[in-house]
């Protein structure tokens, strides 16, 4: 038997981040996500092996992906699974893209033997900290470590021009980076509020990112310095190294698109998609 399951990536809309306790930076975000996925197509065996392809350079066995195969084998005692994984979502680009392959195999493997999706949701929480929200998807409010999650709806579509780069920022050299220069902090409450009622022109003056002054620089500065002298607000995602501008409407962020496109940058036009639709 094989499953075919699609996960997509998320952008932060804010990230709020504060000191250390007990060896975590506890947060605040507002996640969303979007029209880029990571696939998986993932076929039953006869024994309890998991197997996986190389993607991106990892080996499989040292990919996140595999790990959560293996924990799902582990944790419920089915049968392993052949596991070919295709990746849409850049890699360290603070989009979520392992939580993403991590998400979209608990979901295949689940569908495969036939498990409560309760129970699986129980299973992510212990892989990584914001794949409590990847395992549903949507909009949400994070907290916590990323695991208490909230989630909320939005009336009107995002537009976004997210702009990628070939460096990689791993999460936690971002969040070592950060408790050297610390970070600023936008108003979550009010972004919430905005977003629930559909004034996204006003939501996009709440949007920021704690960890943007410790990471972003250097591999971004000639894109910082084009928006700025276009107009164009912006704003990295997660840990980094990804961009962002959000619009209102299509039109406005395509033309922002094709603005970047023309500056030399490698931009990508996509729209947020709710739950029904993060998981395909």
């Amino acid at each position: 038997m094989k499953v075919h399951v699609s996960c997509a990536g998320k952008l932060n809309l804010a990230l709020n981040v504060f000191t250390k306790t007990q060896q975590f930076h506890p947060i605040d975000s507002v996640v969303v996500s979007v029209n880029m996925y990571d696939s998986v197509t993932v076929t039953s065996r006869n024994d309890n092996v998991v197997t996986l392809n190389d993607v991106c350079g990892i080996e499989g066995k040292n990919n996140t992906a595999f790990k959560a195969a293996v924990a799902f084998v582990e944790r419920f005692k089915t049968n392993g699974a052949d596991i070919i994984l295709s990746k849409n979502i850049p890699v360290a680009a603070g989009m979520g893209g392992s939580s993403a392959d991590i998400c979209a195999v608990l979901h295949a493997m689940a569908r495969l033997y036939n498990v409560d999706n309760s129970d699986v949701e129980e299973l992510a929480s212990t892989l990584g900290s914001d794949t409590v929200f990847m395992m549903r998807g949507g909009m949400a409010r994070l907290t916590g470590r990323g695991e208490v999650v909230q989630h909320f709806d939005c009336p009107r579509t995002m537009h976004f021009a997210v702009t990628l780069f070939d460096v990689g920022v791993s999460a936690g050299s971002a969040y070592n980076a950060f408790d050297s220069v610390g970070g600023d902090y936008t108003d979550v409450d009010s972004l919430v509020k905005c977003i629930q009622s559909g004034q996204l022109e006003v939501a996009s003056g709440y949007i920021g990112n704690g960890l943007q002054r410790a990471v972003g620089k250097g591999f971004c500065d000639r894109y910082l310095n084009y928006c700025k002298s276009h107009g164009i607000s912006t704003c990295m995602t997660g840990s980094g190294s990804a961009f962002f501008s959000m619009f209102s409407d299509e039109d406005s962020a395509v033309k922002k698109v094709q603005l970047l496109r023309k500056g030399g940058f490698d931009t990508v036009y996509l729209h947020s998609v709710d739950g029904c639709d993060a998981i395909i």
